[in-house]
């Protein structure tokens, strides 16, 4: 029979003591029972409810989230158990209307079994669905932080993949350019525009164009699509054009001695066509040189001498891999335009273009490249 306090009339708790009027006496007891049950550890004593209005040790918070977390969870999938159930008997009802009464009995007993089977599943799904949010809630801080920094790291490698992948097929395609990125694709024979152009167009492109009816857009715009230019400077302006005997003398001292030096611009940088009438004397002066030799290995290049930088063309490696490779003694190459008598000093796109850079520039080291490049 319930007990009431004699000074205000509330019911007394299982110890005698009135909510009201003991609450000390109450809080005295709730901390012995601490000192009990959890050795004084703060810690845990701070996830328990103590029923202050009874005196009495509940349950953990952790316990009552983890129940109402799991019974959320298990809800969803009882619904979607009776959503299927349902769609089941209502399937069987209509087939059963349509049958004999012996015919329609054996129908709802292969319901009633199939039903059962799919409940079972479901009741399974919850179990381990109940389990699994209860194992997270019931984590402790350090679990919860390992937890958080190993999804954080899966995110971090998630998101990598997904920019690197991004990157890679802007890259391929052009939309962007990433040198460090393309290289990454020649080394493993990915590439998509090498063969588009070749060296030889780059570098003399308006001769090229005038040759072709369906390209026809200005030297600037053609180099704006396949490069990045870093300076125009035009004929008169540079101070960089040599003369027939510079020319000399810059194939010799880079070891190239017996090649045949030709031009095909005048001194005004008109095109006038391919002329070897060069005097290693001569004071001439012409925007641009070329010449051809064959290595060792029987190999062809053709060498461009433009505006003071020396670049050689592999003609026979790049006809044999469908492949545009320069080799400069520059880190960027020179192109001449006829049409607006400009020098192009440009950096062409690694997806079109390859250009290597050698500071030693001389036909030995022009091999070992090319021997380098094969392997690759």
């Amino acid at each position: 029979m319930p007990k009431f306090c004699g000074k205000c009339g509330s019911a007394l708790n299982d110890n005698g003591f009135c909510p009201k009027c003991d609450s000390d006496k109450i809080a005295e007891s709730n901390e012995n029972m601490v000192d009990i049950s959890f050795g004084g550890n703060d810690e845990v004593a701070k996830n328990v409810d103590y029923g202050v209005q009874n005196g009495t040790p509940g349950i953990s918070k952790k316990e009552i989230k983890a129940k109402e977390k799991a019974e959320k969870a298990t809800l969803k999938v009882k619904r979607k158990c009776t959503q299927k159930t349902d769609k089941i008997i209502a399937k069987a009802n209509q087939k059963a209307e349509k049958k004999s009464e012996k015919s329609a009995a054996k129908i709802m007993v292969k319901t009633e079994n199939k039903v059962k089977t799919v409940a079972d599943k479901y009741n399974q799904k919850a179990e381990a669905k109940a389990e699994k949010v209860t194992r997270k809630v019931m984590r402790s801080t350090g679990q919860k932080i390992k937890w958080f920094i190993i999804k954080f790291v899966i995110i971090l490698l998630a998101a990598a993949i997904l920019l690197s992948a991004i990157t890679g097929v802007l890259v391929y395609f052009n939309v962007v350019e990433i040198p460090f990125v393309s290289n990454i694709f020649c080394s493993f024979g990915i590439t998509n525009n090498y063969g588009e152009i070749s060296v030889y167009e780059y570098l003399n492109y308006n001769i090229v164009s005038n040759s072709s009816e369906g390209n026809k857009i200005s030297a600037k715009a053609y180099y704006n699509k396949y490069s990045e230019i870093l300076s125009e400077t035009n004929l008169n302006d540079s101070s960089n054009v040599l003369t027939e005997s510079d020319a000399f003398k810059t194939f010799q001292s880079y070891g190239f001695t017996d090649c045949i030096i030709m031009t095909e611009y005048s001194q005004t940088g008109d095109f006038v066509g391919t002329s070897t009438d060069i005097e290693p004397f001569s004071e001439t002066k012409h925007p641009v040189y070329k010449s051809c030799y064959v290595d060792i290995n029987g190999d062809i290049w053709d060498l461009y001498l433009i505006n003071d930088v020396l670049m050689a063309e592999p003609v026979s490696f790049n006809y044999e891999n469908n492949f545009s490779l320069v080799i400069s003694n520059s880190d960027s190459l020179m192109s001449y335009d006829d049409e607006t008598n400009t020098f192009y000093q440009t950096n062409p796109k690694s997806s079109v273009i390859k250009v290597k850079t050698l500071s030693e520039f001389n036909p030995e080291n022009l091999q070992k490249l090319i021997a380098e490049e094969g392997a690759n």
